[in-house]
């Protein structure tokens, strides 16, 4: 099963890290304004989902 879905992660790894770099940039923007840790270790999570990537 992995090997069948090894062309899938690639491209959802792809996908992920240009909308990391997308998400990065809009994270450095809000974390200045609102200072807000927690915001970031929500952000992390989200980030985590999007790249089917499971953080347990």
């Amino acid at each position: 099963m992995l090997n069948w879905n090894e062309h899938e992660a690639e491209n959802k790894t792809e996908k992920g890290e240009q909308v990391y770099g997308l998400m990065a940039g809009f994270k450095s923007d809000f974390i200045d304004h609102a200072g807000n840790a927690v915001g970031s270790v929500s952000d992390a999570a989200a980030e985590f989902a999007m790249m089917g990537i499971s953080s347990k």
